[in-house]
Formats: C-alpha cells, sequence, structure tokens
C-alpha cells in the first residue's frame, strides 16, 4: 500500500486543509477532477465499452430507435451509474464525449447484428459451368432424370488419357 503524506510549509497538514486545484477529496478519497479517459486502466476501458454497447442495445429496444444527440442522455446516466458501482473514477463529461464518439459505431453495429438475426447467411453452392460452341452453334443439353430436368450446359470433368 502506497501512503501519501503532505507537508505545507514544511509542516504535516491533513488534506481537509488543503485548497487543491485539480483534486476534490470524496468519501476519504482524494480524486483528480482532470482526469481523462485514456488515463484509465485497458480492463477499466473495455468495461465501460462494453456497458455503453449493453445500455445502447436496451435504448434501442425499449423505444425502437437509436439515441440521438438529444436522447443519449439516459444511456450516458445509465453507464455512469455503472462505473460508479464499479468504483472507477472519471468525470461525467468524459464519459459523455467518449459516447458522443463512439455512438455511431455502437449503433451500426446493434443493427449489422439485428439484420444477422432476421436473416441469417445460408450456405450455398457455387459451380462453373462452360458454354460449347461452333459459330452460331452451342452445344446444350436437354437433360431428364431425377436430380435436375431442362436445358442445360454439358458439365463433368476432363479426364486425360
Amino acid at each position: 500500500m502506497i501512503g501519501i503524506r503532505l507537508y505545507v510549509n514544511g509542516k504535516k497538514g491533513a488534506a481537509n486543509n488543503i485548497k487543491m486545484k485539480n483534486h476534490i477529496k470524496v468519501g476519504g478519497k482524494l480524486l483528480q477532477t482532470t482526469k481523462s479517459y485514456n488515463q484509465l486502466k485497458q480492463k477499466q476501458k473495455d468495461k465501460i465499452a462494453q456497458w455503453m454497447y449493453e445500455e445502447t442495445r436496451k435504448f434501442h429496444e425499449q423505444t425502437g430507435e437509436f439515441p440521438t444527440a438529444k436522447t443519449d442522455d439516459a444511456v450516458i446516466a445509465a453507464v455512469y451509474d455503472h462505473i460508479e458501482a464499479a468504483d472507477i473514477w472519471i468525470p461525467y463529461g468524459e464519459i459523455a464525449s467518449r459516447y458522443q464518439g463512439k455512438r455511431a459505431k455502437i449503433c451500426e453495429r446493434i443493427q449489422k447484428e439485428d439484420t444477422l438475426r432476421k436473416h441469417p447467411p445460408d450456405t450455398v453452392i457455387f459451380m462453373n459451368m462452360c458454354m460449347v460452341c461452333r459459330g452460331n452453334e452451342v452445344l446444350a443439353l436437354d437433360k431428364v432424370n431425377n436430380t435436375y430436368t431442362g436445358t442445360t450446359f454439358p458439365g463433368g470433368h476432363v479426364e486425360t488419357r
């Protein structure tokens, strides 16, 4: 554990008695008021990004719309509640500006996921066919069997002799 000792004019002083420009004391903790998002640990950033996604998805499911600059306050407030519950300190404005920058990509991701749910990809088989012609004459087969009936080009494989 790292201890911090404060000295004022060469004497020990309590943090409560010192006026600090960029720090405040909340619940016995000294918090930096100018902390930026980039100063967070990577795990904290990952958690916040996940909460932003989850809260945006909830908003979309409840309202049927994506948040806009006018309506994203509800999402930001919900994300900030997660942040406070996880005991992460970051100013609200930092989260608001970060979310506003990521909102479009989050909404795009949700749209893609919804499209894939509605229209799952199908497995298809592509076949290559060739047309054999001599002048204006075209070689075609009039095929009649159990698997396929109709006019088609000859297929199969090429063997060497």
